[in-house]
This record gives structure tokens, sequence and C-alpha cells, in this order.
């Protein structure tokens, strides 16, 4: 069927990035901002436009007269991108097709005005079906729908073996919060589900080759996404619509496509389906045939013209058909727009919340209700007092509407199910309460707000809009119940609409402790996220004179609440991250200081203390904010988000160990420095350090000074002058560490005494913890003497160290980041030589810590050292790994991750604590650069202590700079930790490059991927104690396989990934090398190196 050839004007704003080549007739002139003037064969084909509301007149008169239009077409939405304006200058009929007006600000109210204004013949929508009636009320004629009217079909050969199981097509973006929802929960449940963006010809390709085709409205709309579908011949599960949107009225649910009501049902259907491949096929088959019966483009425009000239469209597709077009009245455009006000508020909200409850008390305007019954996951409740149960609005009636809503008394909320299910508040389910003010005064709403979990609050006012004062008591009695100072909605137009607020404290607590629970759950995430703004905001409005006790309350709990929570360690989405620059710019050294207070604590729930350009003590704060502040300016990231945060966090610490360490020092006497500096100890945590390229020195003296301060206040002596050593024939040498447990430090540990020659020395064992674990009875066989700790406080353990009379005291446990036990009672003189070593990655700083042990492959300067520095040939590493193998527990297979051949599998199993930002983007841009390869992490194991609640947030952060280089999310697969190194090597046979961390780059973490000969990519910084992996290759004599750059380290990686036979030669020089006792697993040279050096020191 041909398109007609008469003059059309077209004033086109299109649906998406791509419009049919013709849209009515073969002579039309497109005409918009989107359109760059032209003409082609002496005609004019498009015409640039201004973009907003522009005058036509510049326009027609470019016109030629041979192609004055016959029919003038404007396609406009709620962007009020394209609202061409005096259309009575052209005379002829003249047609608005309305776009989305089920989204944006105001949409409805905007359409219709504009449809008035401008005086259209003819109002049509091409999806929008159940808004149709608005535009009647308006007073627009002709108004008519003409469903898949925009719709540029890209017809595709049969699949009869679908690529994809199931997959969706389009935007899940900030616009579309509920197709987020439905996507994510899917992909959580495990559904083989693949998205996809791109062109409306790839589209279609996907369309044919899914089993299943997922369509989620973006409010539960008619969108053109069930006609692309359709026309390219796929199988189309679609979320159900209410009937005024008109889906099934045009298909049959189950021959021509199907749909679901909610996430349940979804996840059921798509179990059936992927188990019925025919049934797909068949359903697919007879909605693709029906599409191209009824619904092709040509189709569509006769359909139109036939209209246009009065031969009309069946009584279904015209507005009348609604009845509230028939009955849903308005006496002028204010009243009109009263009532659409609250609508576009109610649609808003549907938009964002997957299931949404609308309760009614007492008395509301019919119309609001009649209006919103179209929306698709609404449930409508009407509560009347008693006398007035039976009440149903005739109105409802009329339009045959009243079995849209429940109706209910009073004492039936307390029973009811549902409402019972919102007892616990959570994203997917919120309430919305219509009530009259009048409640209010008559005392009954806040016992009302009490018994009803509610979300927001929509007031009416019978005479219009509340007085001031009425609403700022209002205010105050919310706040006083709900902790928040309510706000006025932007969306409602004379309508008083409160929100957010929560009917109890308990509740707030609860959406921070289910959100710490499950940091993986995207409603708790989302939920938590809205609390922490809505908070941070509440600090904003406070006065100043209220904020001291508003900390001290229930506010300031809640606060810290979020404080102790992850949510700071989580990606920010868009909105938050401009909230978040908005707080840097508030809370800087220019804020007014009667601000100040309140822009400090509002900052401090989005940001770390290094995020923020500001010399904390410096400014003016007052002291009942001193211990909140000091807590704050000490607390550290356990996972940095942005490039260049580990240099900025260490210069904070710097600035603020500058500021501490001489004020505590020079006052001794002062119990307020002495509560500051008790405070540091307990809370300051320098392991950032480890990724600092930067010198730790002065910082960790600084913090050695400051833990000795805090001993000399217990009035006990640090030092100790040993006598003579006695002349006996062996050395008497101890090793000091936390515990024996079954990990590498251990290992680490037990390497170094092994293999001591016995006759030569005397070795004592010190653990502050007793585990009795069977490894640590291994390590007791090693030893002369074993002696706990762990009952004994701090002056005994001093005292039974001493007493030993040891010649060297070997400190076997890390001592530079947090201040342990260990710590404090290493600052006192317990030896004659007090010697640490690769245990501590920097120096200590310690004035009782004599000499430090490393290699001269992982030494630093001996300028960085508080110590005496000594070193050992080579990484000056060894392990002594234990030779009992655990059995295979979980056996992880390469074939489970349904791989296509040639794909590169890198991997890493190094801890998430150091994978810090520049190793992310790295890894991302290797990805980016390296096509069919996925990147495997296992970062969730090895000796760090355990943080389950940061897994989801350290999993979203790699997702995020995955996403910033246009990598697809499925090339990234997490491992959980796996039970037993044995699982963990078999998981490294499955892949085919393991990639090191950098800076920190943890010898633990190598000793798998060589022992399975893995090819490794390590990248050496000037910090040697932490380029430990660069260490062990260059101590295998493999320096091939080191880099000094980011953008090296890719290049090899490349460079592997690329070439098969490079990493099989490079797999047999590692296996080859390794078979060989390489020297960090060569416990008897190690003992006989260390013996060497400890002759030499005494």
């Amino acid at each position: 069927m041909p398109y007609p050839t008469f003059n059309v004007l077209l004033f086109y704003q299109p649906p998406g990035s791509v419009h049919r080549p013709t849209i009515i007739s073969e002579n039309e002139i497109l005409c918009g901002a989107a359109f760059k003037t032209e003409s082609r064969f002496n005609r004019l084909k498009q015409l640039e436009a201004p973009i907003g509301t522009y005058d036509i007149a510049p326009l027609i008169a470019q016109i030629p007269a041979i192609q004055y239009p016959e029919l003038v077409v404007v396609r406009a939405d709620a962007t009020r991108l394209n609202f061409p304006t005096n259309l009575h200058l052209l005379n002829c009929p003249k047609l608005l097709i309305i776009g989305d007006t089920q989204h944006l600000e105001t949409p409805i109210r905007t359409l219709t005005d504009y449809a008035v204004q401008e005086g259209f013949d003819f109002v049509m929508s091409d999806h929008k079906r159940q808004h149709l009636h608005f535009f009647q009320e308006a007073g627009c004629k002709n108004v008519f729908w003409l469903p898949g009217f925009n719709i540029y079909p890209h017809p595709q050969p049969p699949c009869p073996n679908p690529e994809y199981p199931v997959s969706f097509v389009g935007q899940i973006g900030p616009l579309h919060p509920y197709r987020y929802y439905i996507l994510d929960e899917m992909t959580t449940r495990g559904i083989p589900l693949e998205t996809f963006s791109g062109s409306q010809e790839k589209a279609a390709e996907v369309y044919v080759k899914s089993q299943i085709n997922l369509n989620v409205s973006l409010n539960g709309d008619l969108n053109m996404r069930v006609f692309e579908v359709l026309s390219s011949g796929g199988f189309l599960l679609t979320d159900k619509l209410k009937p005024e949107a008109g889906l099934e009225a045009l298909f049959e649910v189950g021959k021509h496509l199907d749909t679901y009501e909610s996430k349940a049902d979804l996840y059921q259907k798509i179990q059936y389906y992927l188990n019925h491949p025919k049934l797909t096929q068949q359903i697919a088959k007879a909605g693709c045939e029906l599409f191209w019966q009824q619904h092709q483009p040509e189709q569509k425009v006769q359909q139109l013209l036939d209209h246009l000239q009065g031969r009309l469209l069946p009584n279904f597709y015209q507005a009348t058909s609604d009845l509230r077009s028939q009955f849903v009245t308005s006496t002028d455009t204010g009243d009109r727009h009263q009532h659409l006000a609250f609508y576009e508020y109610i649609q808003e909200q549907h938009r964002q919340i997957p299931k949404l409850n609308l309760i009614i008390w007492g008395e509301c305007d019919p119309r609001w209700v009649a209006d919103v019954v179209d929306l698709s996951r609404l449930q409508v409740y009407w509560v009347s007092p008693p006398r007035n149960s039976a009440v149903s609005s005739q109105l409802l009636e009329t339009c045959q509407l009243g079995d849209r809503i429940e109706y209910l008394t009073p004492s039936d909320i307390a029973k009811h199910p549902e409402f019972r299910e919102l007892s616990t508040d959570n994203l997917s389910h919120q309430t919305i309460l219509v009530v009259d003010i009048q409640q209010y005064e008559t005392g009954q709403l806040i016992p009302l707000l009490k018994s009803l979990l509610a979300h927001t609050l929509v007031l009416t006012c019978p005479q219009g809009f509340p007085s001031p004062d009425r609403l700022e008591s209002l205010n105050q009695d919310l706040f006083q119940y709900y902790f928040f100072q309510v706000s006025f909605d932007p969306l409602a137009y004379r309508l008083n609409v409160i929100t957010p607020f929560n009917p109890s404290f308990r509740s707030l607590l609860d959406i921070v402790d289910n959100y710490h629970k499950n940091p993986g759950d995207r409603q708790a995430l989302h939920l938590v996220r809205q609390l922490r703004k809505a908070v941070t905001q509440q600090w904003l409005n406070l006065a100043y004179t209220e904020l001291s006790d508003q900390i001290d309350g229930q506010l300031g709990d809640l606060h810290s609440a979020l404080l102790d929570s992850p949510l700071r360690q989580d990606t920010l989405n868009e909105d938050d991250r401009r909230f978040f620059q908005k707080l840097q710019q508030l809370f800087s050294p220019k804020t007014p200081e009667n601000r100040l207070s309140q822009a400090f604590l509002a900052a401090t729930l989005y940001g770390y203390p290094h995020q923020f350009p500001i010399s904390y003590h410096d400014l003016p704060f007052p002291g009942w904010l001193n211990e909140f502040l000091l807590a704050y300016v000490l607390s550290t990231p356990r996972i940095f988000q942005d490039p260049g945060d580990v240099e900025k966090y260490h210069t904070h610490l710097e600035n603020w160990l500058s500021y501490l360490h001489p004020n505590i020092l020079n006052h001794p006497n002062s119990p307020s420095w002495q509560a500051v500096n008790e405070v540091f100890a307990e809370r300051a945590n320098l392991t950032p350090l480890y990724f600092s390229q930067r010198s730790p020195l002065r910082l960790q003296k600084k913090r050695a000074d400051l833990l000795e301060q805090i001993l000399y206040q217990q009035r006990s002596p640090l030092s100790y002058k040993f006598p003579p050593r006695p002349p006996r024939t062996k050395i008497r040498i101890g090793v000091l560490a936390n515990n024996y447990r079954d990990n590498p430090q251990t290992y680490y540990n037990l390497a170094g005494i092994k293999h001591l020659d016995r006759s030569q020395f005397e070795i004592y064992l010190y653990s502050l913890q007793i585990t009795k674990e069977t490894y640590e009875d291994y390590c007791w066989n090693y030893a002369d003497e074993v002696v706990p700790l762990g009952h004994l406080n701090l002056l005994q353990r001093v005292h039974t160290i001493r007493s030993d009379d040891l010649d060297i005291l070997l400190i076997g446990s890390n001592l530079v980041t947090r201040s342990s036990p260990l710590t404090f009672l290493c600052s006192y003189r317990l030896a004659r030589h007090q010697i640490t070593n690769l245990s501590c990655l920097t120096t200590t700083g310690m004035r009782h810590i004599d000499a430090y042990i490393a290699g001269t492959l992982t030494a630093n300067h001996p300028i960085d050292h508080s110590e005496t520095l000594l070193t050992l040939e080579g990484s000056g590493l060894c392990f002594d790994l234990p030779q009992d193998q655990p059995d295979l527990t979980v056996k992880i297979e390469r074939s489970q991750w349904h791989l296509p051949e040639n794909t590169t599998v890198f991997i890493s199993t190094a801890h998430m604590r150091l994978l810090h930002p520049e190793v992310r983007q790295t890894w991302a841009k290797l990805l980016a650069e390296t096509p069919n390869s996925i990147l495997v992490l296992h970062p969730f194991g090895d000796d760090w202590r355990p943080h389950r609640e940061l897994e989801m947030p350290f999993f979203r952060q790699m997702q995020q700079v995955l996403q910033q280089h246009q990598v697809a999310l499925k090339r990234l697969l997490l491992v959980k930790s796996l039970p037993s190194c044995r699982d963990l090597r078999y998981l490294l046979k499955q892949a085919d490059i393991y990639l090191d961390a950098f800076p920190h780059s943890q010898a633990s973490s190598l000793l798998h991927p060589l022992q399975v000969g893995l090819p490794i990519v390590a990248l050496e910084t000037k910090q040697g104690p932490l380029s430990q992996g660069a260490a062990l290759l260059r101590e295998l004599g493999l320096p091939h396989l080191v880099t000094q750059t980011p953008d090296d380290y890719r290049q090899l990686a490349q460079n592997l990934a690329s070439n098969p036979d490079l990493r099989q030669q490079t797999q047999r020089q590692l296996q080859n090398q390794m078979a060989t006792s390489p020297p960090f697993l060569n416990t008897q040279q190690f003992a006989q190196n260390l013996t060497h050096l400890y002759l030499k020191l005494l």
C-alpha cells in the first residue's frame, strides 16, 4: 500500500532517534529543531526550526507556493521542545499528535493547555489512550487514538534457534526505576537475562533471536516496544496494563503475546516459557502475523486520512469511548488544573514505585479517584467513617469504575492483609494518604498517621490553599513525630503535598539496619539513600541554636546509624553525586560561621574527611561538636572511590597529625588533650598508606610518639636496660605474634624458625591468642618454649617477655595500621634487639624497634626507615606452605560460564582492599581494549579481616567503572570466597592470565597462580615492601612479566591475551622455575640466610 502524495507540513519531534523515511505523505516537509533546511529535486524536504516555543510565520514564508500544506501535523510532548505557535496562519486542517504524557513535570497540563491555545482540529495519541479524556475535558475537538502510528518496523527472517534465552532492549536509566527494579530482580534470581541498546535495526535482530523479549513500560503505558517486538517476529512478555490503555483490545493475551502482573508472576512465566520454546515460537508467529495484517505503517496512515476525511475510526478508538471523557468535567481551567495536578503527582510516584497504595480518608473529589484508576500498579482504598461506609460516588458508578476501588471502614484497616504487610518499610510498596486538613484541626490527623504506615501525605482543603499559620503548625507537629522537616512537593499545583515522612523512629533505624544486613538489595539501597538525603537536608534546615539538642537526640542517633553503615563506601548515583558536589561547595573555608556546623554535619553523611578542601582544626566549631568532629576526621574508607583519593587521604592524615602531635605532647597534664589522644589511638587507621607512593616515615614516627604518650600517662616505664648478655652457647630468639593460625602470616613466621640450627638457637614463641587449632600445635613443635600472653595485662606481658632475657625478638605481626594490644606491647623495650620484617609493610616509626628485615628486591631506601635496614638477597620472603592438601569441595568449571570460543579469561584473587580506584580503572580499560575477554575476581578471601557488608558496595564500584568504559557488565564475574586453597587453585586453572594488584601486591595472593603455572602480569612501584609480586617474579628469573606503568601493564596483558603461544611459553617457564624450589619456598636456605644476619646483629 503506497503512501499518499498530498502536501503535509509536519512540525515534528521524533519519538526516538530515528523515524520512518516517510511519515504520512511522499510530499511532506519535516520541520523542527532536529532537521537542517534541505531541498531535493527542487522541493523543500526539511526546514530547521527553533527549539522550544516558536512562531511559525518566518517558517511558512520559506515554503514554496506549490508546497502549501493541505494538512498541518504537530507532534509535541511535555519536554516543550517543539511548540509551534500561530497555527491559525495556515488555512488547512491541523492535527496534534501528543507524545509522552506519562512522565516529566506537569505533562498533561502542558499538552492540554497547548492544544487549547492553538485550537487544533484533531488531537491524536498513538500510545497514551488513557489520557485522551483529559483533552476532551479541556474542550479539544475530535480526540482519538491510533495505536502504533509512529512505528518504524524492521522485518526479520524467522529464527528457529534463538540465541538469547531472555532479553531486554532499551533504556535502563534514571527515568525507568520500575524497569530497573524488575530487571535487576530477574537477574538476582538467576534469570539468564541479556540487556541491549542500540539502533532499531539491531533491536529488531535481538527481538527475533530471543526466546523471550521482556517489556517493562515506563509508567503503565502501551509503548512502541510492543509493536517493535511483534513486527520483528519476537515473543513478547510485557507488563499488564489497565483496560484504559488498550493493550488487550488490540492483542489477545496468550495468543499474540503474554503479560505479567508482578515480579513473582514474571519470574514464573519466564521459567514456564523457557521450558516451552515451541509455544513461544507459536505465539510470536501469531503476534507477527497480526501486526502485518492490521498495524503496518501504511495502514495506519490510511486510517488516519480516512478519519480526517470523515470516515471515522471505530468507537473504541474515540476518546468518548472512555466514559470519563463524558462525565468528568471542570468549571474552568483552574478547576481542571486542580484535579490534573493530583493525577500527575500520583502518576509520577507510580513511575518510581513498584507497588503503590492510595488511601483516601473521608471526603474527596471523586474526579481525583476516577483519574487515577488507570495506573496499572496502583490500588485505591476509600476509607469512610462508619456511618458513611456504604457511600459510593455517583461519578465513579456512572463511569463504571466502582469495582476498581476497595471501600473500607476504619476498623477494616487493622485487619486488612495489605496493611499488615506494610508494617515493614520498603521501596517496592509505598502508601499515599489523602485526607482533609480539617482532620488535623480536629486533632485526628496525627493519631491517624501514627496508626497507618504512610509515606506521603496529600492534604485537601475545601477553601483552597491553607493559611501559612495552619501549615506551620502542622509542620511542627509532623516534625515532632517523624523527625523530618516536611516540604511541599514541586510537582503539585495548588495541592498541599507533604513528602516524605515515616511514622516511627524505629522504622527509620530499620531502613538502615535492613541495608546493612542486605547491601545487595536494590530496594534497601534506594531507601537508605533517600533517608540519607532527608537527614542531610534536615541538618541544613535547622537553626544553629537547635543543633546541639538534635545531635544528642534521635536525629543524631539516626545520623550515627547512617555513618556506621557501609553507605559512604557504596556508589553514588547521578543525583547523589550532584548533591555531594553541592555539599563540597557548602562545606568550605568560605562557609559563614553560623552555617558551618550545619554544613559539616550534612557533609559527613556523603563523604570522608579527605574529600573536602578543609583544614578542620582551623575552623571555629563549637565545643559540643568536638567529639563528633574528632571521630569523623579519623574515619577511613575501606574502599576508595576515585583515582587520587589515596594521596588525598595521606595529605589529610599528615595535616591532622601535624596539628595533634604538638598539642598532645605539649599538654601532658591536659585531660582533654589526653582524651583526644586516646580517641586517636582507638580510631586512626593507617592501612591506606599501603597504597600511597609517598614515604610514611613522618606519619609513623608521630603516631608512635602519641602511642608512647598514652603509656606515659599510665606511669609505665617504656625503656629498660638489659644486663650484659650471659655467656650461653645458644642465641635466644623469640617470635611475638597475634596468633599462629593457618594463614600466610604464620607460614612466613614459621619459615623463619623451622630450620634454624637448634644447636645455635633457642626459640621462644609468644602468642596473644591461643586458638587450639591443629596448625597451631604444628608450629609449637619448632619451639623450645611456648608462652601464651592472652590472659595477662599489658605490664604482665612486658615483664614476662623481659624475664626471658631474649637476645632477639622478632615481631611477626602487623604493627603499622591499627593500634592493637600488640602495638602497645611493642612500644616497650622487650629484648636486647627488637626487629620486624615484611610483616609490617612500612616503617614502624617506633623507638624500640631496632631493625627491619627486607629483601634487596623489597627494601625501601634506608632514609625511609626509623629502624636499621637489614637486607637478605632477593625478595626477603619465604613461606612454609602446609603439605596436607584439603579436599576439593567447590569445583568451578570454565564450561559453566558459557563463554564463546577464543575468550580470554583474566583472573585475580587479590583482596578487594587491594583493588583501589587506579587498579579498577586499569582493568576496565584492559577489558575495553581486549575483545573477547572477561575478568574473574575472587576478592573476598585471603587473610584480610572479612567485611561482608562491603562486598556489594565493592561489586557496584566495579560495575560503575566498567560502565564508564562501555564494558558490558556480564564480562565481570565475581566468585564468593572459596572454602579452601585447593578450591582456589582449581578456579585459577580455568583462567588464562593472572592480573596482580598494584601498588600493593601481596605475595600470598601470587603463591596459588604460581603453583598452577598461570602467566602473571605485575606492576612494580618505588615502595619496595608493597611490590611483592614483582619481587617473586624477578626472583624466579622472569623480569619480563614485571611492568613499570599502568600502560605497560595493560600492553603486556593484551600481548598475552592475543598470543596463545606466548602464554604457553610463559606457562612452561613458570612451571620449570617453580620445580626448582624457588627461594621464597626454600625454608632451609631462608634459615641459613637469617642465621648469618642474626650473627652479624649480635
